[in-house]
């Protein structure tokens, strides 16, 4: 084995930048270049260590070959373990929710039920493809910021039943009906939480509020969005034809400055901080969205049907572990985008201002405040901080539960980490129609 080490390990290296070469290249054709640049320094890293290998002495040799056996092991350990504990996880779900209900959790794969689906209706959309999952691609020429349009689209399911819903003329989770009405009472601006996860109409924000002031509302929110996709949202489909009162922007305190950060890398994005006047006029260009998102629909459903071993390819690549360590490092983001964020905020004020319309902050809480312990306070002090000094009306969601001395996890889907369910969302709707005057 000594003996042969520098050759194992030239071929894996050769092998593992193929892989990626593959990947990057050809499967996604440089769409996500920037995504596998990392993927690219290690595995030529990897290659220049292999070379160098050839000149070391059996000795070192074997060192080395002790020393990437012992960090292996660690990690797929690991691994081993975050895949049992969120099977785990979603074992305790459906049977908590049979024993509630009586009824069977819907337990189908997203492939599974987008081929169920696409047996009924020639299109499906799959709200994966979010605008965010788009960052890192560099060959589109624009950047979509909702889904397709007037199709049947796919969300999640943390109660027992997928999310299905129709999208609107330009790809978000409303009924059509809703933009040929002259008057707009709320016009909601957000991600996950607002887009609708994981219920069904009516049961979601925009149709609570809906419901309970029988006035018209649009919701302009998308699964994955953070402040700066939610400011370029807002220019974009802002409907200067029409009557709009206010203007809700919904935060959501477990991951939006982390996704800032990662917005603050998209150049087009960015235009919109940078240039007054920048459209990518997406109100125009639905079809041209529709074609591309369909097309990444069709590559994405190959790769889920190659996959035929999911659970085993994710388990080889580190996939559970790879994403503890990128939303472990995510979640203590402050400083780097504080500044930014502060610009985002005054912009979309003064926006809300120019086109006389009231602008308020929804100030929503991370999930973890109710199911860890020891939660950091800093960002919430910064956040409510920086709407004071521009004198930005806030409705504390947060404050607002603590206050009810309602049980939390009533909250949360089955009492389980999650998004709200319907319960939560309806408090939600209540709690901004009371306080949004």
């Amino acid at each position: 084995m000594r003996k042969y080490f520098s050759h194992f390990f030239l071929a894996f290296s050769f092998l593992l930048i193929s892989y990626v070469f593959f990947k990057s290249e050809i499967q996604w054709e440089g769409e996500k270049r920037n995504y596998y640049f990392i993927y690219y320094l290690l595995s030529i890293a990897c290659l220049g260590l292999s070379f160098i290998s050839f000149y070391l002495d059996t000795q070192t040799k074997l060192k080395i070959l002790l020393f990437m056996i012992s960090s292996f092991i660690p990690l797929y350990l690991i691994e081993t373990f975050l895949v049992i504990n969120k099977e785990y996880l979603k074992k305790k779900r459906v049977q908590i929710y049979q024993e509630i209900t009586g009824n069977t959790f819907d337990q189908r794969s997203i492939l599974e039920l987008i081929k169920d689906e696409q047996i009924k209706n020639e299109s499906i959309f799959y709200t994966g493809l979010y605008p965010h999952h788009f960052l890192s691609y560099n060959k589109i020429g624009f950047l979509p910021l909702s889904g397709t349009s007037n199709t049947q689209t796919i969300f999640c399911n943390e109660n027992g039943n997928y999310t299905i819903y129709k999208s609107d003329r330009y790809g978000f989770n409303n009924n059509d009906k809703n933009w040929d009405k002259n008057n707009i009472e709320y016009l909601l601006l957000g991600d996950s939480y607002v887009h609708g996860a994981c219920v069904n109409r009516p049961n979601d924000i925009t149709s609570q509020l809906i419901l309970l002031s029988n006035k018209n509302s649009i919701n302009l929110s998308f699964n994955g969005n953070g402040p700066l996709i939610e400011l370029a949202t807002l220019k974009e489909f802002f409907p200067n034809e029409k009557k709009v009162k206010n203007i809700l922007w919904f935060y959501y305190e477990g991951n939006d400055l982390a996704e800032l950060n990662s917005e603050l890398n998209n150049s087009t994005l960015v235009n919109y901080l940078d240039n007054e006047n920048f459209s990518q006029n997406l109100i125009k260009n639905q079809k041209n969205v529709d074609k591309f998102l369909n097309e990444q629909l069709s590559k994405e459903l190959a790769k889920m049907n190659s996959n035929s071993n999911l659970v085993l390819i994710k388990t080889l690549k580190l996939y559970e572990l790879r994403l503890f360590i990128r939303n472990f490092f995510k979640k203590d983001i402050k400083s780097i985008s504080e500044k930014d964020f502060f610009r985002i905020m005054d912009i979309s004020n003064k926006f809300a201002k120019k086109n006389k319309v009231n602008f308020y902050f929804i100030y929503l809480p991370d999930i973890l405040r109710y199911f860890s312990k020891n939660y950091n306070e800093d960002n919430y002090k910064i956040i409510k901080d920086i709407l004071i000094r521009l004198e930005i009306p806030i409705i504390d969601i947060k404050k607002e539960i603590e206050e009810s001395q309602i049980d939390p996890k009533k909250f949360f889907p089955l009492g389980q980490p999650g998004h709200f369910n319907e319960f939560g969302y309806n408090f939600v709707a209540k709690k901004i129609l009371k306080l949004a005057r």
